[in-house]
């Protein structure tokens, strides 16, 4: 047990899914053996098809099959894992299908949390969020802590739809956890910002600092859809986006520009 409760003092908890039973509900040794999969799982250790045993796993962990099982179950509500023979799940694939939809519905609501949070942020709000730009750009030159960076860039974004209302804040904070594993697995991790991203990124301060609304929302829904191309590029190269694309097209009114 003592391992299982040191993982979960130490590993920070993931964006909650509203499918997942409350914390409540579970036991701490079911919530830290999720929260160690999880993590796996998202990093890659744990690539897709990888078994998980609930007999390996209970015996790793010194614990009955009772939290294993739980925490199991909770994978499998994500989608992160399937059922394959009785005291197994596999880790599930990631598909092109999946990212598309994720970030199609990401693309609508992070439009609608600039349109909120546009009227509402404050001068100190957006000192912040230019303090939060500077980090970014100094941590780009950078090439070794690549989490340093990506934690700044979440924090940026964040407060860009501070006032958006918390279920459209937890919305995209889940569809952000939700295609955090597509993005590791199959996007070039990030070494060095590119010149266009920081661009843009200090565009769109300018368009909140000006309250240009429908700036913001295209170079928010340009960023999204661009990543979600690259990704499912990677994944399947026939795949269309069309679901991101149709929602790029809703938001801004235009075509995505950069697919033939």
């Amino acid at each position: 047990m003592a391992t299982s409760r040191k993982t979960l003092d130490s590993a920070p908890p993931p964006v909650p899914d509203p499918r997942l039973p409350q914390s409540g509900e579970l036991s701490v040794d079911s919530l830290a053996i999720y929260y160690d999969l999880r993590r796996d799982i998202m990093n890659g250790q744990l690539p897709p098809g990888a078994m998980l045993n609930q007999v390996h796993l209970a015996e790793k962990y010194k614990l009955s099959r009772t939290p294993v099982r739980e925490a199991l179950r909770m994978l499998q509500v994500e989608g992160l894992a399937e059922s394959k023979f009785k005291y197994r799940m596999k880790v599930t694939k990631i598909t092109a299908s999946e990212v598309d939809e994720i970030y199609g519905l990401w693309i609508a609501a992070q439009a609608l949390a600039v349109d909120l949070t546009m009227p509402r942020i404050t001068p100190g709000e957006l000192k912040e969020v230019r303090q939060v730009l500077k980090a970014m750009n100094k941590q780009s030159l950078l090439d070794s802590d690549v989490d340093s960076w990506q934690n700044l860039h979440i924090r940026f974004h964040r407060l860009l739809s501070k006032h958006a209302g918390p279920t459209i804040y937890e919305t995209i904070d889940n569809y952000w956890s939700r295609s955090e594993r597509a993005r590791r697995a199959y996007a070039a991790r990030r070494h060095q910002a590119s010149r266009d991203v920081d661009e843009e990124h200090a565009a769109l301060v300018e368009a909140y600092e000006a309250r240009d609304t429908s700036s913001a929302i295209r170079l928010t829904a340009l960023q999204l859809a661009r990543t979600a191309c690259a990704v499912i590029a990677n994944i399947d190269a026939d795949y269309r986006p069309a679901i991101t694309w149709a929602a790029f097209r809703m938001v801004t009114g235009e075509e995505f520009p950069f697919h033939s």
